[in-house]
């Protein structure tokens, strides 16, 4: 989730990003009531922290919406015949 949001954020913030998205993730880990909460809630809470974190001016609901395409779950792999 932190590798996507940095990668996305790169062409909008350079060197940044990582900084921002550092801020981003310590503020969900602080603010997680639920540690066993899954993966779309944390990503949830995640999106939420890094909105609070961005400057003005970003487009925020498409950085939003790319880091949810990215960190959805992918369908599964499609299955290969064996190998004879």
């Amino acid at each position: 989730m932190a590798q996507t949001a940095t990668q996305v954020l790169v062409e909008y913030l350079g060197v940044a990003a990582r900084f921002v998205v550092e801020d981003a993730m310590d503020a969900t880990a602080s603010s997680n009531a639920l540690p066993q909460a899954n993966h779309e809630a944390h990503l949830r809470s995640f999106l939420i922290n890094l909105s609070q974190q961005l400057p003005a001016g970003l487009p925020n609901e498409h950085i939003r919406q790319t880091i949810l395409e990215r960190c959805s779950p992918t369908a599964p792999a499609p299955i290969t015949p064996l190998q004879k």
